[in-house]
């Protein structure tokens, strides 16, 4: 009975432990009040390669300049626009290793960039001498080149040359939405363009080994009308033209035709208001008076994920979302303008498994992912208390991460960078006494492994030794937690072998990892 009181003790204090973690300031990286990240407060950009994040980062002496989170340390990696101006770092995108991005050097303008996290490997790749415009709408392909248009037009980057592909190719609309008019397709893109003798038709073009084809036309629609939301989904291209003429619809295009037809969804063909994909495979759009739809191209597949009478959406921003396969969240605006909200909508990629995962508030957050988990902040802005959390996207559970008890008037008082070595790192501006500075949250085990299905696994502790068991031998991998939710160690172990952990002392959680299945164990060792 004491033996069996004090393991329901252990486990008390083991999840307790778990969750009550307090963030960890890195570093006033920029002294006093000042702030160390001044981007736009309603955006911001950061990429993750490996165990190093990158990001624009802000000091006296250099302004704002390309930086680098690297073993729990920040620095400027190169002070681009030499001295105190900025350069100001856009567009971040991940290839081969490195990280691309638009600066400016000072010349006018900016150019494309890459850097490997070093000074000496950060240097312009490509610039239009005497041009005003910046590199906009970075995409990497399957086939593994870097897509951009510049000044009106489209280039490619294979690593080695940079080539200029087409003209009057702009990748991002001036329209309202500012919705993409380009997105991967097969192993290369396909993008919207202006097309005729004025330029006032729109038509769908696919570049497939190296060659493009033009793909229907719309001829000249209504002045208002304008194209956005080119999206793949399972056997094609989806994409809306708006207004209210009658060209105004959901446009599909199928794998290996020549032209594109109206897509009804249920049983309408009028036009989204708003499309962007969770997946290769589907998109979410929204429908005035009725609400939030998946679809996936087949009239009569679609299935409505929120239904919602009332939507005022933000101009210029598109919806934050992830997903994990075929399962996705997406955080989705509704209501009206003074009384709008935002929900974390979960979905299963099906009807009956879309549900209201965190009701969210009336501001929006980014969204970070670490394999099938997610990370959101709820409460970011305007006096609120912010709060943490971490969803599983495998099975739509979720749990609080941090309650935080400070609160700042400023937009997004929480921004989520990424995951390195089990640290959650996001910037925040809550402490009055520093400015927007660079924080990170220790994480315990993945949140949900404690709901996942770890008797699909056959895991066995005797003594010291662990034993993991399989149809045949293959490599399983562990990862050890202390109960502060500290990574102590990670290791590949053969199958149906018992291996000794002597060496580890107290109680721990052994996250085994088999087979794409995830369970997790308590154990303590004498």
């Amino acid at each position: 009975m004491i033996k069996l009181l004090k393991t329901i003790f252990f486990l008390f204090l083991l999840n307790n432990s778990l969750l009550a973690q307090d963030p960890v300031l890195v570093t006033d990286f920029y002294e006093g009040l000042e702030d160390a990240f001044q981007s736009d407060e309603y955006s911001y950009s950061s990429v993750q390669v490996g165990n190093k994040i990158f990001l624009p980062v802000t000091t006296e002496e250099t302004g704002e300049e390309i930086g680098i989170i690297e073993n729990n340390e920040i620095k400027v990696v190169k002070d681009i626009l030499e001295g105190s101006e900025s350069s100001d770092i856009k567009e971040l995108t991940v290839y081969n290793d490195k990280v691309y991005f638009a600066a400016k050097d000072g010349s006018g303008g900016s150019g494309l960039w890459e850097t490997d996290g070093t000074e000496e490997g950060t240097e312009m790749i490509f610039k239009i001498d005497g041009n005003s415009n910046s590199p906009i709408g970075l995409i990497v392909s399957k086939s593994n080149v870097l897509y951009y248009t510049y000044a009106g037009n489209l280039y490619s980057y294979d690593g080695t040359e940079n080539k200029k592909l087409r003209n009057g190719v702009n990748f991002v609309s001036d329209f309202a939405t500012a919705s993409n008019l380009y997105c991967l397709y097969g192993d290369d893109i396909a993008f919207l363009e202006e097309s005729g003798p004025f330029g006032d038709n729109i038509q769908l073009v696919i570049l497939k080994d190296g060659q493009f084809k033009e793909v229907g036309e719309i001829v000249d629609p209504a002045f208002f009308s304008k194209p956005f939301g080119l999206n793949p989904v399972s056997n094609g291209l989806v994409f809306v033209i708006s207004g209210d003429s009658e060209e105004s619809a959901t446009y599909k295009y199928l794998d290996g035709n020549f032209s594109f037809s109206k897509l009804k969804t249920d049983g309408s063909t009028a036009p989204f208001d708003r499309l962007e994909n969770v997946s290769d495979k589907v998109s979410v759009g929204l429908i005035r008076e009725k609400g939030y739809y998946a679809i996936n191209g087949v009239a009569g597949e679609e299935y409505l994920i929120r239904e919602t009478t009332e939507v005022s959406t933000t101009q210029g921003f598109g919806f934050e979302k992830a997903n994990y396969g075929d399962k996705f969240i997406i955080q989705l605006p509704e209501g009206g303008f003074f009384n709008g909200s935002n929900n974390i909508i979960y979905s299963d990629g099906t009807a009956e498994g879309s549900k209201v995962l965190i009701e969210m508030g009336e501001y929006n957050s980014n969204i970070v992912t670490n394999n099938q988990f997610a990370y959101v902040a709820k409460d970011i802005s305007n006096g609120f208390e912010p709060v943490l959390y971490e969803i599983n996207m495998d099975d739509g559970s979720y749990k609080l991460l941090k309650e935080f008890e400070e609160r700042s008037l400023n937009l997004n008082s929480i921004y989520i960078l990424g995951v390195v070595d089990n640290n959650l790192y996001y910037i925040s501006n809550l402490d009055p006494q520093l400015g927007r500075e660079l924080y990170y949250l220790p994480l315990g085990p993945p949140s949900s492994i404690s709901s996942m299905k770890s008797n699909q696994l056959d895991v066995r502790f005797e003594g010291n030794g662990i034993t993991i068991n399989s149809s045949s031998a293959v490599s399983a991998s562990v990862n050890i937690f202390n109960l502060d939710g500290k990574l102590i160690q990670s290791m590949d172990l053969t199958t149906n072998l018992r291996h000794d952990i002597s060496q580890l002392k107290g109680a721990f959680v052994f996250q085994v990892i088999l087979d794409g299945r995830i369970g997790s164990y308590k154990h303590i060792i004498h």
